[in-house]
């Protein structure tokens, strides 16, 4: 007995045979609904599994070996495809000419070593010039004159101090030089008075005198005395006239003696304190010098250095050279690579949007066939239904 003879007396027998015809019947088609998107679904995901890998594929990093006038490039994959080594290899001529400048930079190398050991001289007289010229250069900016000199123009000042009048007062210094006048005229004009006494008296004429009068008041004198006395006035008279100019001409040269003195001795500070600024920059140019002296030492031999080394660095740049038109070969076939990895990633990505494009149209298809499939067989279960059950009525 087969397995829908089972089901179909299970069917016939059932009091509630009607409705089970009906939900078998929709479920028949929600099922063969159900399984026409899953399939879709496979089939969608396959295909995009595929172009997938396809698109990485297209992007993937695959240089080119290279081959030019200075070397050749080669690259190593395993069995998968990914890269697991690179190289290049120099052109045989290029290769022996990089070996013989190698060869010349070891003893231009050696040169260079030596020359580091003659630095040493150089740099011991640079610290001996460092050394001098620290003793020359001024610990401060302060100097200080000779104390010997400021005292010197110390004591004209002073000296200037006390000639110099306090204060202008001619009529001071016109009664002091008429009594050193007087006292200068003093001494003569008692030995004259001596010997006029003298004279009258050897002469007999000590007691004579004349000229008096009656009307006039004047008294009688001895005509020597009173020459001599008028003399005497005249002195006086003169001397009073000419005090105060006398007077106000030695005052000012005081003055000018004085101002001179003073002047003298601030001149005379201000030169040691000129003095002693030039000798504090003297130091500093000597200390400076010195030290520049021993920079350009320093600079001198780190030259000779520099200058014993640019041998080795030449033959060791044209090696270096040499090598790089080599590998030039990797680098160009490495470039290749990246440009044809990017071109796939755009071949790639080209494809991922074709690919998702027709997957959105597969997916709308396939909704619509389901749709339409189980409204159909929904709709055609119930006349089925109905005939079925009026066959058990």
């Amino acid at each position: 007995m087969a397995w829908y003879d089972d089901i179909l007396n299970t069917v016939v027998n059932s009091p509630n045979t009607p409705g089970l015809l009906t939900a078998g019947i929709n479920a028949i088609g929600a099922g063969f609904a159900s399984n026409q998107s899953q399939q879709t679904q496979q089939n969608i995901a396959a295909g995009t599994q595929a172009t997938a890998q396809q698109a990485a594929e297209a992007a993937a990093f695959r240089p080119v070996g290279v081959t030019s006038r200075f070397g050749s490039s080669g690259f190593q994959y395993d069995a998968q495809g990914r890269l697991t080594g690179a190289g290049y290899q120099v052109a045989p001529d290029i290769a022996a000419q990089r070996e013989a400048l190698l060869g010349l930079s070891g003893g231009a190398l050696t040169q260079a070593q030596q020359a580091q050991q003659s630095l040493a001289p150089s740099q011991q007289a640079a610290q001996s010039l460092f050394g001098l010229g620290s003793q020359f250069l001024p610990s401060s900016a302060s100097y200080s004159a000779d104390p010997s000199t400021m005292a010197y123009g110390n004591q004209l000042q002073a000296l200037g101090s006390q000639v110099t009048p306090q204060n202008y007062n001619t009529q001071a210094a016109a009664q002091q030089y008429m009594q050193q006048q007087q006292a200068l005229l003093a001494p003569g004009q008692e030995q004259q008075l001596a010997g006029i006494r003298n004279n009258l008296q050897q002469t007999g004429r000590a007691g004579l005198a004349t000229g008096s009068t009656m009307a006039g008041g004047l008294g009688a004198t001895n005509p020597e005395m009173a020459a001599y006395y008028n003399s005497l006035a005249q002195q006086q008279a003169t001397l009073s006239a000419n005090a105060n100019t006398i007077a106000r001409g030695q005052q000012q040269q005081d003055i000018t003696f004085g101002t001179g003195l003073t002047g003298r001795g601030v001149q005379v500070q201000a030169s040691a304190d000129e003095i002693a600024r030039q000798r504090m920059l003297s130091n500093l140019s000597t200390g400076t010098g010195l030290y520049n002296s021993g920079i350009g030492l320093m600079n001198a031999g780190y030259g000779s250095q520099t200058a014993a080394l640019a041998p080795y660095t030449s033959y060791l740049g044209g090696a270096t050279g040499l090598e790089a038109l080599g590998q030039q070969s990797l680098t160009t076939g490495t470039a290749l690579g990246n440009s044809q990895a990017a071109a796939g990633a755009q071949q790639g990505s080209l494809m991922n949007a074709g690919s998702a494009q027709a997957n959105a149209a597969l997916q709308n298809a396939a909704r619509t066939q389901a749709a339409f499939t189980s409204n159909a067989v929904t709709g055609a279960s119930d006349p089925i239904s109905k005939l079925i059950s009026g066959l058990f009525n």
